[in-house]
């Protein structure tokens, strides 16, 4: 079991659960719904870290070698690799077991807590702040919180993997489908340039030439309701929820906004602006009006296709 399914026991599967629950010694005889597994699980993890946190989070090898000792070398490297441990020094199997049962016993918290910052964060300036200068901040705030995550090989895997797990917990909780939206439009800057992900990284420069494909990701994540985002992370993460979820959205109708009068509608149905693709309207009476507001930023960005800040700041730009 992966430090990653550890993150988030509602996409976990049954058997998994069951599994983990059985290495705290907990029967799950008794249980006949997977939310009775998964309030459960909920509850061990707490007590098992408040019993670190009362022993200096000393590790209990007891709790975790019958579970790691059945674990393949190649594995527990992967596991210990998306925890940011290199295990390049190790030579010896119990090498490996020992580095693995100190990082779940910390590395569990140390993910949830970046979790709930990230949570906190954005929260704290939503109402504040416009979309676009949220949604820049939050990811600027978890790429900095793990830099040393990915500074271990200079690429940003680790933290692609962590903002998969973060983004699909949000979307299984009902929490707010924005923050989702904003952690997926992060992952397809780093799916389509891990160069300019790293610029981005270190000095917050904007991203250049993005590649069209790219570009209809952002805009339909952008537009759409449930089923793009929900389709998104199903797509990068072996979750039974997540999947049921899309099943149930799939056939919505895909929607957009009039960025002139912010009128739903269709999104087959909008016309868009011919210079820069951005922009779109539910009549050429709402373009014409929207035009003197919109003209300035129209001639920026047909320059080059946009980023997701621009994206999201040309939504809330409205005139």
């Amino acid at each position: 079991m992966s430090v990653v399914e550890n993150a988030i026991p509602s996409s976990m599967r049954v058997s998994a659960i069951k599994k983990e629950l059985e290495s705290y010694g907990i029967s799950t005889s008794s249980f006949i719904e997977k939310s009775e597994l998964i309030t459960a699980l909920e509850m061990a993890r707490v007590d098992r870290n408040k019993n670190n946190n009362t022993n200096n989070k000393a590790v209990d090898e007891d709790t975790f070698d019958c579970t790691v000792d059945s674990m393949s070398i190649s594995a527990i490297r992967q596991e210990l690799d998306i925890c940011g441990i290199s295990t390049s020094t190790y030579n010896e199997r119990k090498e490996f077991i020992s580095a693995l049962v100190e990082a779940r016993a910390h590395g569990i918290c140390r993910i949830l807590d970046g979790y709930n910052a990230l949570i906190e964060n954005i929260n704290s300036l939503k109402d504040s702040l416009p979309a676009a200068e949220v949604g820049t901040s939050a990811m600027k705030f978890l790429i900095y919180n793990n830099i040393q995550i990915m500074s271990a090989d200079n690429n940003s895997s680790k933290l692609k993997e962590y903002m998969i797990v973060v983004g699909t917990n949000i979307l299984l909780g009902g929490k707010s489908e924005h923050i989702a939206k904003f952690l997926a439009q992060a992952i397809i800057e780093i799916e389509h340039d891990d160069s300019d992900a790293l610029q981005f990284i270190t000095d917050g420069a904007p991203f250049e030439n993005p590649k069209s494909k790219r570009m209809k990701m952002l805009r339909d994540l952008t537009h759409d309701g449930d089923r793009s985002i929900t389709r998104f992370f199903a797509k990068r993460i072996s979750c039974t929820c997540l999947k049921d979820k899309y099943d149930r959205v799939k056939h919505q109708v895909k929607m957009g906004e009039c960025f002139g009068c912010e009128k739903q509608m269709d999104f087959i149905n909008l016309l868009y602006c011919t210079r820069c693709s951005v922009a779109h309207y539910c009549s050429k009476k709402c373009q014409v009006e929207h035009w003197p507001g919109h003209k300035d930023k129209c001639n920026t960005v047909s320059a080059k296709e946009p980023t997701s800040y621009e994206m999201f700041e040309g939504m809330t730009a409205a005139g």
